[in-house]
């Protein structure tokens, strides 16, 4: 009786979502996201697909399932130790747009999250980009799993099938045809011989981070996206940063995967917060506004309009983001590790310099994703950064700045700013 009163209750939700406007954000936490592992938060390891026994109806993303699990004692110690810090305590009284999520990780023991003012919203610029990132391969995954399930080998059947899906929570096409995420701007059916796709002078192999599809046509990027997603061996134009990091090629992704979709994926994993609204959300594609097809996300369809920026983040859902890749748990581990190298490879920083940092401190930057409007006065930083020794001991550090003079005093100080960040840690773990 329980199972079949559910089962009339969905049915009876699903018709009153298709009467909803797409303003609505009750959409956008419907839209429908499968995952494909789980998480232990005692161990604090990844279930394997194999390993996870609970019903299919409950392998879907949501924000207890992503939740980072940092230790809390230890956080609430190490956002008063980083106050006591020289350099950071005057940040913090001189400019109030400072804002700073640093998290450590752990031999033993949950991470530890700590900051200044890391729960604030401030303008993303670029960094908000990785949105689109995480996005794609969700949807990867989401359109991977529908192929197999209905042996779909065309890009065209899969685009009906997925249509189909998303209707019946209320997630339809608008007019203009630009709402729901366009398959064929994104993906390609390849052959099982895992085809090496040349651009120039860079080999990509496809590769199936899922292993559902057996011998049979593997679905991956086209070209085109990994253009976008890989930067070519030659060195890029001046003032033109490569591959993922550079310009308008990632809004590529948020125009062509959607601005609702991308939106449900952030509410859904917890790095958007609905109440109290923070956290990453982009109302704005990167791409020239009178261009064609491109621009702003519009009122009528974004529900949620107060924020001032058209790139939102927190330091905080940034340093989640960053955390998240690093345990391997955003979309899959085998997709996270594929992300965390496409950030490596597109060299961005802003107030901190990787290189610097390295010589001086022995660290190697695994990954960063800075965000920089000169007319905007918008200069973040966002990097995952690892001891180069035996212990390799990874942090993240998410520093942003929306004022020139506070970006000047992050850049003239930030070997002391970084030795204090590192100090305070050492004081909690």
């Amino acid at each position: 009786m329980i199972p079949a009163l559910i089962d009339t209750l969905i049915e009876i939700r699903d018709a009153l979502l298709g009467d909803l406007p797409m303003s609505s954000i009750e959409i956008l936490k419907q839209i429908p996201h499968s995952v494909s592992q789980g998480w232990d938060p005692v161990a604090r390891s990844i279930i394997k697909p194999a390993d996870w026994h609970v019903p299919d109806a409950e392998k879907i993303l949501t924000p207890a399932l992503m939740d980072p699990g940092y230790d809390g004692g230890k956080s609430t110690q190490l956002d008063a130790a980083l106050l006591l810090e020289t350099e950071l305590n005057k940040l913090q009284n001189d400019y109030t747009d400072f804002r700073l999520a640093v998290v450590r990780f752990r031999e033993t023991g949950a991470p530890i999250l700590g900051g200044i003012r890391k729960n604030e919203n401030a303008p993303g610029a670029s960094t908000a980009k990785i949105a689109g990132l995480y996005a794609l391969y969700q949807l990867l995954y989401e359109m991977t799993l529908l192929a197999v399930e209905l042996s779909i080998t065309k890009i065209s059947t899969l685009q009906r099938a997925a249509n189909a899906v998303w209707a019946r929570k209320g997630f339809k096409n608008n007019a203009a045809g630009n709402r729901l995420p366009r398959l064929s701007r994104l993906f390609k059916f390849y052959t099982s011989d895992f085809a090496t796709i040349y651009r120039g002078r860079v080999g990509i192999v496809v590769k199936d981070h899922f292993g559902l599809s057996g011998s049979g046509p593997k679905l991956f990027f086209n070209e085109y996206i990994l253009e976008k997603l890989w930067p070519d061996s030659l060195p890029p134009p001046r003032d033109e940063a490569p591959g993922f990091s550079g310009g308008e090629k990632a809004g590529l992704l948020i125009r062509y995967v959607g601005y609702a979709y991308v939106a449900s994926v952030m509410i859904q994993s917890g790095l958007f917060r609905p109440d109290p609204v923070a956290g990453i959300w982009v109302k704005w594609d990167y791409n020239g506004r009178d261009l064609p097809d491109t621009g702003a996300w519009p009122d009528t369809e974004n529900p949620i309009r107060t924020l001032p920026s058209v790139q939102n983040i927190t330091a905080k859902s940034v340093a989640d983001f960053l955390t998240l890749l690093v345990q391997g748990r955003l979309v899959n581990q085998s997709a996270s590790t594929e992300m965390l190298d496409i950030l490596a490879r597109g060299p961005c920083e802003c107030n901190f310099h990787g290189s610097q940092l390295r010589s001086t401190n022995d660290l190697v930057v695994i990954a960063n994703k800075c965000g920089i409007e000169n007319a905007a006065d918008i200069y973040n930083d966002a990097m995952v950064v690892q001891t180069d020794d035996a212990a390799a001991t990874k942090s993240v550090i998410v520093a942003l700045a929306n004022n020139r003079p506070l970006a000047d005093d992050l850049e003239r100080e930030y070997m002391d700013i970084f030795n204090q960040i590192d100090h305070a840690i050492q004081t909690v773990s």
